[in-house]
């Protein structure tokens, strides 16, 4: 049994693309997830799975989504030891780290992406990069962010979620409880 990730991008904000996580647990079961957990009502699940593909994995729960409820989201799955690693290779202080986000990308930047990424400069934001995050701090908060989720899938034409530090931290707790 593999244990994942999944967060759902877009879902249960300011009204539209409307999910019950106990409903959308209810779904995952039926395409053969296990254990699931959920956090929150953004979207974030823990499950277990004998497939070791999380593109199928991210696909069969997009399109549960699509056939259940009529409108497409985008998942970007993760395991266990990927989604741990992201969270462990932030790189930024404590004191920024506690208010940092996460834009999670999938699949993941090519070199190419990575370096248009890299070489972009954001006054009053600290950006970092990898292929499958990118790190962003802004002291005066992320809703007034230039390099935001919109941005980066314009830019790299991947889907990408975003999270904070408080939400990358409770699912990793969520993980360890699963082990």
């Amino acid at each position: 049994m593999n244990l994942y990730v999944a967060l759902l991008r877009g879902i249960n904000v300011g009204g539209h693309k409307r999910i019950k996580m106990s409903d959308l647990k209810d779904l995952l079961a039926q395409v053969g997830l296990t254990k699931i957990r959920t956090y929150i009502q953004s979207g974030n699940v823990v499950f277990g799975s004998t497939l070791n593909d999380r593109t199928l994995l991210s696909q069969s729960i997009t399109a549960a989504i699509k056939k259940h409820y009529g409108f497409d989201v985008a998942v970007v799955v993760l395991s266990q030891k990927k989604f741990t690693a992201i969270l462990q290779a932030t790189p930024f202080e404590d004191s920024k780290r506690q208010k940092s986000v996460f834009t999670l990308l999938d699949p993941p930047l090519s070199k190419e992406q990575l370096s248009l990424l890299q070489e972009m400069s954001f006054e009053d934001e600290l950006v970092y990069s990898t292929r499958d995050c990118v790190y962003v701090f802004a002291e005066k908060g992320y809703h007034k962010v230039t390099c935001n989720t919109n941005f980066i899938e314009r830019k790299t034409r991947v889907h990408a979620t975003t999270r904070n530090f408080k939400t990358m931290q409770a699912i990793a707790r969520l993980l360890d409880e699963q082990d």
